[in-house]
């Protein structure tokens, strides 16, 4: 798969949002991809890493894009791969 060709020449993480499968929900039970995105750079900071290049699949996608958004300081390049649709708010971001 991708994560083992990428891995090759980077460090890789995969995530899996909270919830989902083999992550546990947020304690809040908050299920949006700002929240997720909030995980992910958490995730990032508990393992030291300060930029990153995020790539997404379907709902990822979501994630990812709210991930830069968020923290565009931090999001070294970005890869959407078949992508849910966005809300009309996510798009203008882009």
């Amino acid at each position: 798969a991708l994560v083992r060709v990428i891995g090759r020449d980077m460090p890789v993480v995969a995530f899996d949002a909270p919830g989902h499968g083999e992550s546990d929900p947020l304690p809040d039970a908050a299920q949006s991809p700002e929240h997720w995105a909030a995980a992910l750079w958490g995730i990032c900071d508990a393992l030291g890493i300060g930029r990153a290049h995020l790539y997404g699949h379907n709902s990822g996608a979501a994630t990812v894009v709210a991930a830069a958004s968020a923290r565009p300081d931090r999001a070294f390049s970005v890869l959407l791969d078949g992508p849910i649709a966005l809300p009309a708010r996510q798009r203008d971001a882009w």
